[in-house]
């Protein structure tokens, strides 16, 4: 059984369910409805087949692990709320991110995305793809994201929308400047920026723009327009972090020094643009020809640890129980 680009193995009561990460490109920042959550601003994310969630649902008392550790309250509690839309909650769930957990690279999104796949299929609910992005994001906003390939935008509606990727080859490089879990959530930093930020209300503005612009670019395959605006919703997001009180910043030295680098690697012809979520790490967008010589530059700043990943709905992995 295979569903919008995140592969679903059945096997008797067993089932196991592989799901890709995703970046957004254009930034969800900001609830204005919690439950499901419904953003401020619509987002525009790609889908990273080479960070993946693996989830496997099967017969048993309730119980939830991640990482090989039971999963946390918080966790527990979003899982339970999703739960509440099937007709019990005899099942035990073992979930494992083959990427750092919280540390800014959408684990949350693939991982509720997985939850929301497995637990229908689990039940035989038979839920259309919106219904299941309305499931996933009782758990994690984003996490609708992760639900197809290539390009998806998630609307301020609460629907989502698939764009075919026109670029060939593209790469993502993802920086791993810190792998640790980030200081403050996501969920908790945006609620303070809503509340306190003075530019929150300009972002919401600013990124309607930015939205259009990137469908046009998508739609025109300009990869340089794409990459510049990329990073100027970046720079918008961290403005409105800035500007919150308190003052949310998770970059750290080498971001900065990454940064800064880009810029003169860009001037001398290496192609290539970045990224930030909610954490240190960057993520530079790029093509596969230029990879080789981005490692090079990452290694000669002292950054050894990457994830070079391709972008669409990642490779139709059978997983062996």
């Amino acid at each position: 059984m295979h569903q919008d680009g995140c592969s679903i193995y059945i096997m008797g009561r067993m089932i196991a369910v592989r799901v890709p990460s995703n970046i957004a490109l254009i930034k969800y920042w900001g609830k204005r409805q919690a439950d499901p959550i419904i953003p401020f601003t619509s987002s525009l994310s790609i889908t990273l087949s080479d960070l993946i969630t693996t989830t496997t649902f099967e017969e048993g008392p309730f119980q939830a692990t991640l990482n090989g550790k039971l999963a946390s309250l918080e966790d527990t509690n979003r899982m339970r709320a999703m739960l509440k839309h099937f007709p019990d909650d005899h099942v035990r769930i073992t979930s494992h991110n083959h990427f750092p957990t919280a540390a800014g690279l959408a684990s949350s999104a693939s991982g509720f995305a997985a939850l929301a796949l497995g637990l229908n299929a689990y039940f035989k609910a038979g839920l259309s793809t919106q219904e299941l992005a309305s499931l996933a994001r009782i758990g994690s906003g984003s996490a609708c994201r992760s639900l197809t390939p290539d390009f998806t935008i998630w609307h301020t509606s609460g629907t989502i929308e698939t764009l075919a990727n026109p670029f060939q080859n593209l790469r993502m490089i993802v920086v791993i400047i810190q792998a640790e879990k980030k200081p403050i959530s996501s969920r908790d930093a945006m609620k303070i920026s809503v509340a306190t930020s003075p530019y929150f209300q300009s972002w919401i503005k600013d990124s309607e723009h930015d939205l259009f612009a990137m469908q046009h670019a998508i739609q025109n395959v300009d990869f340089n327009a794409l990459g510049s605006i990329m990073e100027v919703n970046s720079d918008r997001l961290y403005h409105v972090m800035k500007t919150s009180s308190p003052v949310i910043d998770y970059r750290l030295p080498k971001t900065h020094t990454l940064l800064s680098a880009m810029i003169e690697l860009r001037k001398r012809g290496l192609m290539g643009y970045a990224t930030l979520d909610a954490g240190p790490n960057v993520k530079i967008l790029t093509y596969e020809r230029h990879v080789n010589d981005w490692i090079q530059a990452l290694q000669q700043l002292g950054l050894n640890d990457h994830i070079v990943s391709q972008v669409g709905a990642g490779p139709d992995v059978a997983i062996s129980h």
